[in-house]
């Protein structure tokens, strides 16, 4: 997604929000595809057993 510059996930949005002085000092669509993106992933089982 970062190489088509593409972002569907609103990242900036959510940027935008949480550093808005940070973003406007920045031109994001040229610094988005520079951007390393690390995921965090969080899984919580709730149920086991078999599925029908």
């Amino acid at each position: 997604m970062q190489d088509a510059n593409s972002d569907v996930l609103s990242l900036g949005r959510k940027y935008r929000v949480r550093h808005y002085d940070e973003y406007m000092k920045m031109n994001w669509v040229t610094d988005y595809p520079k951007v390393k993106i690390i995921p965090k992933i969080k899984v919580n089982i709730t149920q086991t057993g078999i599925i029908s």
